[in-house]
């Protein structure tokens, strides 16, 4: 299963799913949707045995200006659009990233309107695509977040970037929430010049993450 976006006939951008076969490649079907200004996912889903479930944004003004963060759910079988959920400030939004821990469905990614600049968000969702909390986490500079994991006892881990703290022009930051969405802990890294981070993943209780730095003698 493939997600992103692609020009639509009559939009600047709709969200695309594809299905293909994994021996060969063949395309098995695409779909599109969206609406009639630009839409785009991400490259992150969650699919379980009857949906697909991508995060992205819905209803830019541009591929750089506007829109809401979204969550679109698809039929597994068919790619047939299901249902979505928008949501967030009246700047920008992105839902740049998503985990699941089978039951709930967690998006992660970037807002601006709440606080003084970027804020990373996460939203906890059920499976129906009904919200069940909200968290914001930041500070005056700008932060943003397009990775997070569940661990065993269903923290949610989110790996992210921060320019309002940390030592210098943009530092790492990874937060952990306990199921709740209570706030357990933070913690940076980074020089004085620039780091972001792009992935994590979870392996026998360490966190490893990806990114890539300006620090070269770290």
């Amino acid at each position: 299963y493939l997600t992103g976006w692609t020009t639509g006939d009559t939009t600047d951008g709709d969200i695309a799913v594809l299905k293909l076969n994994a021996s060969d490649g063949s395309l098995v079907w695409a779909h599109t949707w969206g609406t009639d200004k630009f839409d785009s996912a991400d490259g992150q889903m969650v699919v379980d045995e009857g949906n697909i479930y991508v995060s992205g944004r819905l209803d830019a003004n541009s591929a750089l200006f506007g829109g809401k963060a979204v969550i679109v759910k698809f039929s597994i079988g068919t790619g047939e659009y299901l249902d979505h959920h928008a949501w967030g400030g009246p700047i920008f939004n992105d839902g740049l990233g998503m985990t699941s821990d089978s039951e709930s469905l967690f998006v992660v990614g970037l807002t601006m309107g709440y606080g003084n600049g970027s804020q990373i968000f996460l939203l906890k969702y059920d499976k129906e695509l009904n919200l069940l909390w909200q968290q914001l986490w930041g500070g005056p500079g700008g932060e943003s977040a397009r990775a997070a994991v569940v661990d065993s006892a269903g923290n949610i881990l989110i790996a992210g970037n921060t320019d309002s703290y940390g030592s210098g022009k943009g530092d790492i930051v990874l937060l952990s929430y306990s199921p709740e969405g209570v706030l357990n802990w933070s913690q940076l890294w980074g020089g004085p010049n620039k780091d972001s981070v792009q992935g994590i993943a979870l392996y026998n209780g360490f966190v490893y993450l990806v990114g890539s730095t300006e620090n070269n003698s770290l």
